[in-house]
């Protein structure tokens, strides 16, 4: 399988584009845009099946960085989901973040995430406990 991506403003020529129309998607793909943080819009040509994986790691080989999230309508989009499973209208645009770092410590964010996770679920149960205390007075 593979994905055709092409960058808005791109050479006539259709660089990194499919050796089809870059700007028809076939019934098997859609055609989107992406929204850069260099304000920057990108057209991209994906198969039903890629993930949000496959289109970050592609905008991070074209210099976009690594730590990339895709946001549509205000949610942060799943590295796993799916094209297909995203529900896209044809040219919809999606909106690229990447996540400041205040540490030169990556590892620091990732105890943060780690902590942040496990309080959630603590508080999310303590929640579940006082709620079904109240039901069986």
């Amino acid at each position: 399988m593979t994905t055709a991506y092409s960058s808005a403003g791109a050479s006539s020529s259709g660089a990194g584009a499919s050796s089809s129309s870059p700007f028809h998607a076939s019934p098997r793909s859609l055609h989107f845009f992406v929204r850069a943080t260099d304000s920057k819009t990108i057209a991209i040509h994906a198969a039903w099946d890629d993930t949000v994986a496959t289109i970050l790691r592609h905008l991070a080989s074209r210099g976009y960085g690594r730590d990339l999230h895709l946001l549509n309508a205000g949610r942060q989009l799943s590295p796993e989901d799916t094209i297909a499973s995203l529900a896209l209208p044809p040219d919809s645009t999606l909106h690229l973040a990447a996540r400041l770092r205040s540490t030169p410590h990556p590892r620091a964010w990732q105890l943060y995430e780690l902590t942040h996770h496990i309080c959630s679920l603590v508080l999310s149960m303590w929640l579940r406990y006082l709620s079904m205390g109240m039901h069986q007075k």
